[in-house]
């Protein structure tokens, strides 16, 4: 059988993605490392429930972390009031020298450099805390624990650099990460600003002159031409070598380098507003011919963006676990105030629709803490996170959205009206405009949701996309020559034809696609949603048959679209969606046998399976007979009534609570 691996050139065609230079610099960014965390697993038809089961015990704080802690949550109340800085735009020079005071700037740099040393699950807490009360000063705080100098020089700095620059962060200066350029967001190839070499007269390499600009670095400027952060890690292109910039080419490479913003030449010359987490401190930097000691450049010369990279795999973790915050807060308020509003006579949590509101909050919530917990876990562990990491951070971001939407939906007019003014009619100030027009930052930061849903598409599919590009390199290159890098990032369409045959790989995806047990077609998803046997049982099937399923698609687009899969986004979203939705299945219910003896665990969990096949399998789309029968919707009513008695109080555990501030009783 002879299969074209490639359409017919009509001579229209734009560049192809997988020759494009995006491509090859992103590919070369990646780690080589065939993924092996229970995402990848669902791709390649496997549920891996050993990688999940048994959830692992929390380990009990360290006495001198939940001093710290304790310290934390007073000093947030006290001295933070998160309206006044919504409101103003601005964080109290007070507020920055306490946080700098308690090492918060600090809180991953290891204890011989002065950090705090906290583990990855200490850090969760630390941002549960922080997500839950203000999240322009979780904001700050992310941006420098997590993606500034601090991760880049862990990883990959020497200890010269190290002892010099830690020690300061770990005091308390603030520190941030230029990567983002005007016409360079998600696509590194489109940046602009360039890094020179400088030879003395000896003809030593001595640093670098560095020009251009780069936009919304967080941490950056505090106003206009004033700048806030001492430290930033810096991205640039730079030429391969010498003779390549003598020639005058384009360069294809980038350099991470640490930059000391007292340096001559470098300006923060305006700071950027926006229409939620109004403090935050972020804009343009203006390099004039900035001067780079050599010393001061991360590791090898020519991989910055992979170094980049590889700090934001940790650094998501403290955005998703600020979004678990915000959602415990969310769920407080719902079951509040579906049992204090009265509406023809009853609770409006009683009605279905609002009790499907506050059960979906409390559920997504659980889900979302069994995932931030289990990746941090995982990390702690020195496991594989990459997909994991970049699903975390899309998935609590989104679903910590949606859950605000749906209490200001529960609030109705009041959610739209400020905490101030409810005060002043005699009413707790709950101001979830604040928290509404602020976390939706979060899906934006450290890679938009669907840049990074495509970031999660290219490692679910490296099995499939290694075979494609051993079959582009075999058309390109038929008899076997070489351009002296032998890496699959550099290799470019063909034009011919070839026989699958010849790709031993494919054969084998192929094979173990069809070895999967067929399904019978009379057969359908309902079997597993409303099946009589109500055996935590039914959900793992539910999951292996579905995994199963996305293997057969992912061949299938394979085999439809060829090198064009990078191309249909649409079906890879959807793939990747249930993916993720499976893999938030077999967590729940693993975190529900942890929390065995806390009331509704269980329940909760199940219910959140449900919700999630109904959406897989379009069964409350259809409005089915069988989802009429035995849907989900059946159980909200009774499961917010308990949650609005406070059966789940117990999930909202390491937070501060807006409601206690305002003197109600939860």
């Amino acid at each position: 059988m002879k299969l074209s691996i490639v359409p017919q050139h009509t001579g229209h065609e734009e560049t192809h993605v997988l020759g494009s230079e995006e491509f090859r610099i992103l590919e070369a960014a990646r780690d080589p490392r065939p993924n092996s965390g229970p995402m990848a697993g669902v791709f390649l038809g496997k549920a891996r429930f050993d990688l999940v089961s048994p959830f692992p015990q929390a380990v009990p704080h360290r006495e001198e972390f939940s001093f710290w802690l304790e310290n934390l949550k007073e000093f947030l109340l006290e001295k933070v009031d998160p309206e006044a800085i919504e409101e103003s735009g601005e964080i109290p020079k007070e507020v920055l020298a306490g946080l700098k005071k308690m090492g918060a700037f600090g809180l991953i740099i290891p204890k011989q450099y002065g950090g705090l040393g906290l583990s990855y699950a200490e850090y969760y807490h630390v941002f549960v805390v922080v997500g839950s009360w203000c999240l322009n000063i979780a904001v700050l705080l992310s941006a420098a624990n997590s993606i500034g100098v601090i991760a880049p020089l862990k990883n990959r700095g020497t200890e010269e650099q190290r002892e010099e620059i830690l020690p300061q962060c770990a005091a308390g200066e603030i520190t941030g990460l230029a990567l983002t350029e005007k016409q360079s967001g998600s696509d590194p190839s489109a940046k602009t600003l360039l890094a020179r070499r400088v030879y003395n007269e000896a003809g030593e390499y001595t640093g670098l002159r560095v020009s251009g600009e780069t936009l919304w670095t967080t941490n950056a400027v505090r106003a206009d031409g004033i700048k806030l952060a001492r430290y930033i890690a810096v991205v640039a292109k730079i030429h391969k070598n010498q003779k390549e910039e003598l020639a005058g080419k384009d360069p294809h490479h980038m350099v991470l380098f640490i930059l000391d913003t007292n340096s001559p030449g470098f300006s923060t010359p305006i700071r950027c507003r926006f229409g939620g987490t109004k403090a935050l401190y972020n804009g343009v930097l203006k390099f004039d011919d900035v001067f780079i000691e050599k010393k001061w450049i991360v590791a090898d010369e020519l991989k910055g963006f992979k170094y980049a990279f590889e700090s934001l795999v940790f650094g998501r973790f403290s955005l998703a676990a600020g979004g678990v915050g915000v959602l415990k807060q969310l769920l407080q308020v719902a079951r509040w105030w579906g049992k204090e509003r009265i509406q023809g006579g009853n609770p409006i949590g009683t009605y279905e629709l609002k009790a499907e509101d506050i059960v979906s909050v409390a559920a997504h919530t659980f889900a979302m803490e069994a995932l931030v917990q289990h990746v941090c876990q995982r990390a702690d562990q020195h496991e594989d996170i990459r997909i994991e990491s970049a699903a975390t951070k899309i998935l609590t971001t989104r679903v910590g959205w949606e859950m605000t939407l749906l209490t200001a939906r529960l609030r109705g007019g009041r959610s739209y009206e400020t905490a101030a003014s409810q005060r002043k009619r005699g009413e707790p100030g709950i101001g979830l405009m604040r928290i509404l027009t602020s976390v939706w930052i979060f899906t934006i930061f450290e890679g938009e949701n669907d840049v990074m849903t495509m970031y999660e598409v290219r490692e679910c599919m490296d099995p499939y996309i290694r075979v494609l590009l051993k079959a582009i390199a075999k058309v390109s290159n038929p008899v076997g020559e070489t351009n002296g890098d032998d890496t699959a990032n550099e290799v470019l369409p063909g034009k011919a034809g070839f026989s699958w045959k010849e790709i031993p790989e494919f054969i084998s995806l192929f094979l173990t696609s069809l070895r999967e047990k067929r399904e019978k077609k009379s057969a359908t998803d309902a079997y597993v949603l409303f099946t009589e046997d109500d055996s935590p049982e039914r959900y793992k099937n539910f999951i292996v048959r579905h995994a199963q399923r996305i293997q057969r698609k992912v061949w299938s687009t394979a085999v439809n679209h060829r090198v064009n899969v990078p191309r249909k986004q649409i079906i890879s979203e959807g793939l990747v969606h249930q993916a993720e939705n499976l893999f938030l299945m077999m967590l729940v219910l693993s975190y529900a046998e942890l929390h065995a003896d806390k009331p509704l665990a269980k329940e909760l969990a199940e219910h959140f399976c449900d919700m999630k096949i109904e959406e897989m399998t379009g069964a409350r789309a259809r409005i089915s007979e069988e989802w009429i029968r035995r849907g989900a919707h059946n159980s909200v009513t009774g499961l917010s009534r308990r949650i609005m008695d406070g059966e789940a109080a117990w999930l909202e555990g390491g937070i501060i609570s807006l409601l206690e501030k305002e003197g109600v009783s939860v």
